[in-house]
């Protein structure tokens, strides 16, 4: 896992860092998460066709045209964005009956380029339905319900998170966020449940605009997660000082990283991430 510097802009590597990266880190909405993307598997100067969903749910995600796997800028060499280039790159996850749910969590680790209007991650619609960004803002839309947004940085990392509350199953009690690098930055009560993009039968998309079915979005993809529950104030932010998965290292590299993991528990210092 990671810890993040609020001074460094950087995530640091801990203990539990490389713990995560022998497969035991456990995500704070763990029993309730239907898909992550973490990219790992696409490879550095990679094109595959696919991306695992590593939540075990076997939710892959179709990649096409215009993209090329990249070293993150966090997390180390393990750690492999989705790197779209704003020309055509894209990547489609089929609907599946699992995605059916009303209350949800939508997250997005990365990093964006484009200031112009971009969908993050959406769901396939005649409007706008999921994360978004423009001008200087992360939205969080829901289809003919409403919209929230905070304010956000371009070039840098940020992880960003819509969550969508109505547990209650009221028609008229649901409530939408948006938060930004852990903080709630915006709410909107009182939604209309029936608008919930997650109850159609639709396809999801990272980096394509759902309404013109244009692929847009300029930036490093880190990891995609989607739960069929709203994550706490304090979930959220717990996965933001967690920072994105790493992929596993290579087999000559775990001797070395179990070496880092002694140093780390038997002292207090911590190296950055490059």
């Amino acid at each position: 896992m990671f810890r993040f510097d609020t001074c460094g802009g950087k995530w640091f590597a801990s203990a539990t860092l490389a713990m995560g990266a022998l497969g035991l880190m456990a995500s704070s909405g763990q029993a309730s998460l239907v898909g992550q993307w973490t990219f790992n598997d696409v490879g550095d100067g990679g094109q595959p066709v696919s991306a695992a969903d590593t939540s075990g749910n076997g939710n892959s995600a179709e990649l096409n045209g215009g993209y090329v796997g990249a070293i993150s800028d966090v997390g180390g060499p393990t750690n492999i964005s989705l790197y779209l280039g704003g020309s055509g790159g894209y990547a489609r996850i089929p609907y599946i009956s699992a995605y059916a749910f009303q209350s949800y969590t939508i997250e997005f680790f990365g990093k964006i380029v484009d200031s112009g209007f971009d969908v993050l991650v959406g769901q396939d619609s005649s409007g706008l339905a999921g994360l978004q960004a423009y001008a200087g803002y992360a939205y969080h839309d829901i289809n003919g319900g409403g919209a929230v947004a905070g304010s956000m940085t371009y070039n840098a990392y940020h992880h960003i998170v819509g969550t969508y509350d109505d547990s209650d199953g009221s028609s008229s009690t649901g409530v939408l966020k948006v938060y930004v690098d852990g903080a709630l930055l915006d709410t909107l009560s009182n939604i209309n449940a029936s608008v919930a993009p997650l109850s159609q039968t639709l396809d999801w998309f990272i980096g394509r605009d759902t309404a013109s079915g244009t692929p847009s979005l300029k930036a490093w993809v880190d990891e995609v997660r989607l739960y069929n529950t709203a994550l706490s104030d304090a979930q959220v932010l717990a996965d933001y000082q967690a920072g994105p998965t790493i992929g596993v290292p290579e087999p000559g590299s775990i001797s070395i990283l179990l070496g880092a993991v002694g140093l780390m528990l038997g002292g207090s210092r911590r190296r950055r991430i490059s």
